[in-house]
């Protein structure tokens, strides 16, 4: 059984990598955006309301109307809470708010753009960055940067995406594998798949910023983009 299947990120594989596994999101039966943009924080070190409360968040509770809401709270089984924006970059998983939510335990951050091919995973505790998993795809296929002591699945996972970064070059299925790695790593550590993300739940909480909620800064118009 490969790295990746002990670790959780595929699901009812083969134990075998072969041509017809040769994307994870290919073989989820969940449905592929294309061209997908995504950034998530995990925990469970606190719980949701304390989460939200350190970030300036207020729920607004699941809303049937927005098949994919901009900003939302997931609670899973195992215990872990995941705050998930569709968008690259997000205030929630900046340096200095990671910091401060991860003064009291681990906070698992990753975030991938599919149109430029980057990825990226940290982990963090006591208000400082452990590891750090890197790639970027406009530099190169092979581009894999880390810092800090990685995680022990990271190496099998490294070496089954690098076998098939090997096996298929030259081939129609030539891609670039290394975009899947920080995200692999992630996934081994919270037990679900960035994938899972793409199916809005409708026990999803919708999030706003506090200051939106209460009032205190009006959303800017779209046509008004003087304000």
């Amino acid at each position: 059984m490969s790295a990746l299947q002990q670790s959780g990120y595929l699901a009812d594989t083969p134990a075998r990598l072969n041509a017809d596994l040769f994307f994870p999101r290919h073989a989820c039966p969940l449905p592929v955006l294309v061209d997908r943009s995504l950034c998530w924080l995990a925990t469970r070190s606190l719980a949701l309301p304390e989460v939200l409360k350190r970030l300036r968040l207020d729920p607004l509770g699941p809303e049937p109307s927005e098949a994919h809401p901009v900003l939302f709270a997931r609670q899973f089984d195992t215990g872990w809470v995941a705050l998930v924006a569709r968008a690259r970059t997000h205030r929630i998983v900046s340096t200095r708010e990671l910091a401060r939510l991860s003064e009291r335990g681990q906070v698992l951050t990753c975030s991938f753009d599919e149109r430029w091919m980057t990825s990226e995973s940290e982990l963090w505790m006591r208000g400082a960055r452990r590891w750090r998993i890197e790639h970027d795809g406009r530099r190169s296929r092979d581009h894999l940067v880390t810092a800090g002591t990685l995680p022990p699945a990271f190496h099998a996972i490294h070496a089954d995406w690098s076998d098939l970064h090997a096996t298929f070059r030259g081939t129609p299925a030539d891609m670039d594998y290394h975009f899947e790695i920080p995200l692999a790593v992630a996934g081994s550590y919270i037990g679900f798949r960035h994938q899972e993300f793409d199916r809005p739940s409708d026990a999803d909480q919708r999030l706003v910023e506090a200051a939106l909620s209460e009032g205190r800064v009006q959303p800017r118009s779209r046509w008004m983009f003087w304000r």
